[in-house]
């Protein structure tokens, strides 16, 4: 069940934002990303490979995708640099390996 409030939707009582074992605190941290990074965007992104562009994280949508990345809001930088408004697409982040992933 993914639910955005604070409180259960169900029972009311208050939820938990971040993990309390030390092995998905340590996974958060090697995987969170903010608004504004730039991030570099791959046809596989699972693999980290066929480079496409770079791009803006906007806003994240989905914090989980098939256990490996998040499915993000971005803007190509390219087009950013032009336009702070320019479009925005929807995309796969692979947060997995960051060290591949982030410039």
């Amino acid at each position: 069940m993914h639910w955005d409030g604070l409180w259960c939707p169900c029972c009311g009582y208050r939820l938990r934002s971040k993990p309390r074992n030390i092995k998905y605190k340590d996974k958060l941290r090697e995987t969170e990303f903010k608004t504004g990074v730039i991030v570099k965007v791959f046809k596989n992104w699972k693999e980290c490979t066929e480079f496409q562009f770079k791009a803006v994280l906007v806003e994240l949508l989905k914090p989980t995708v098939q256990g490996m990345g998040a499915l993000w809001t971005i803007r190509r930088l390219v087009d950013y640099q032009k336009n702070s408004v320019c479009k925005t697409e929807k995309r796969i982040i692979n947060i997995v390996r960051k060290d591949k992933v982030l410039v």
